[in-house]
Protein backbone atom coordinates (compact mmCIF):
# COMPACT_ATOMS: atom_id res chain seq x y z
CA UNK A 1 0.00 0.00 0.00
CA UNK A 2 1.45 3.34 -1.00
CA UNK A 3 0.91 6.67 1.48
CA UNK A 4 -0.53 9.76 -0.58
CA UNK A 5 -0.96 12.96 1.19
CA UNK A 6 -3.15 15.73 0.11
CA UNK A 7 -4.07 19.42 1.24
CA UNK A 8 -6.84 21.76 0.81
CA UNK A 9 -6.58 24.58 -0.68
CA UNK A 10 -9.39 26.76 0.90
CA UNK A 11 -8.37 25.28 4.95
CA UNK A 12 -4.79 24.35 4.38
CA UNK A 13 -6.24 20.66 6.36
CA UNK A 14 -4.01 17.85 5.47
CA UNK A 15 -5.11 14.50 4.87
CA UNK A 16 -3.04 11.02 4.12
CA UNK A 17 -4.72 7.93 3.11
CA UNK A 18 -2.86 4.42 2.47
CA UNK A 19 -4.10 2.73 -0.82
CA UNK A 20 -3.10 0.86 -3.95
CA UNK A 21 -2.15 1.99 -7.15
CA UNK A 22 -5.22 0.83 -8.35
CA UNK A 23 -6.93 2.47 -5.61
CA UNK A 24 -5.47 5.71 -5.96
CA UNK A 25 -6.56 6.18 -9.63
CA UNK A 26 -10.02 5.04 -8.90
CA UNK A 27 -10.27 7.91 -6.39
CA UNK A 28 -9.15 10.56 -9.05
CA UNK A 29 -10.67 13.85 -8.62
CA UNK A 30 -13.30 12.35 -5.73
CA UNK A 31 -11.21 12.90 -2.77
CA UNK A 32 -12.32 15.95 -1.07
CA UNK A 33 -12.10 17.93 2.26
CA UNK A 34 -14.05 16.82 5.02
CA UNK A 35 -14.18 20.23 6.08
CA UNK A 36 -15.76 22.31 3.23
CA UNK A 37 -16.29 19.78 0.32
CA UNK A 38 -13.21 21.20 -1.63
CA UNK A 39 -11.52 18.93 -4.02
CA UNK A 40 -8.15 17.89 -2.61
CA UNK A 41 -4.67 18.48 -4.30
CA UNK A 42 -2.12 15.91 -3.88
CA UNK A 43 0.93 16.97 -1.66
CA UNK A 44 4.48 15.02 -3.44
CA UNK A 45 7.14 15.12 -1.12
CA UNK A 46 9.97 12.63 0.64
CA UNK A 47 9.07 9.08 0.72
CA UNK A 48 9.91 6.29 2.56
CA UNK A 49 9.84 2.41 0.70
CA UNK A 50 9.84 -0.87 3.31
CA UNK A 51 10.96 -4.33 1.83
CA UNK A 52 9.32 -6.28 3.90
CA UNK A 53 11.09 -10.06 3.24
CA UNK A 54 9.28 -13.31 3.85
CA UNK A 55 10.13 -15.47 6.72
CA UNK A 56 11.84 -18.19 4.65
CA UNK A 57 13.95 -15.51 3.34
CA UNK A 58 14.74 -14.26 6.55
CA UNK A 59 15.68 -17.94 7.76
CA UNK A 60 17.70 -18.18 4.89
CA UNK A 61 19.97 -15.00 5.67
CA UNK A 62 20.47 -16.29 8.92
CA UNK A 63 21.38 -19.43 8.01
CA UNK A 64 24.42 -17.78 5.47
CA UNK A 65 25.34 -15.81 8.52
CA UNK A 66 25.67 -18.36 10.41
CA UNK A 67 28.04 -20.27 7.71
CA UNK A 68 30.12 -17.50 7.35
CA UNK A 69 30.62 -17.03 11.11
CA UNK A 70 31.07 -20.81 11.37
CA UNK A 71 33.68 -20.92 8.59
CA UNK A 72 35.63 -17.88 10.03
CA UNK A 73 35.67 -19.67 13.42
CA UNK A 74 36.97 -23.10 11.73
CA UNK A 75 39.81 -20.80 9.97
CA UNK A 76 41.09 -19.88 13.23
CA UNK A 77 40.01 -16.32 13.37
CA UNK A 78 40.56 -15.32 17.08
CA UNK A 79 38.29 -12.47 16.98
CA UNK A 80 35.36 -14.44 15.59
CA UNK A 81 36.17 -17.53 18.28
CA UNK A 82 36.03 -15.06 21.25
CA UNK A 83 33.27 -13.10 20.19
CA UNK A 84 31.23 -16.57 20.11
CA UNK A 85 32.84 -18.55 23.54
CA UNK A 86 33.90 -15.26 25.23
CA UNK A 87 37.27 -14.42 26.71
Amino acid sequence: MAKYRFICDKCNSEYCFNMSIEEYDKAKGSIFCEKDNNSLKRVYGNFALKVAKTSIEIAEDIKKEKNKILEKAKSGDMSTILDIYGE
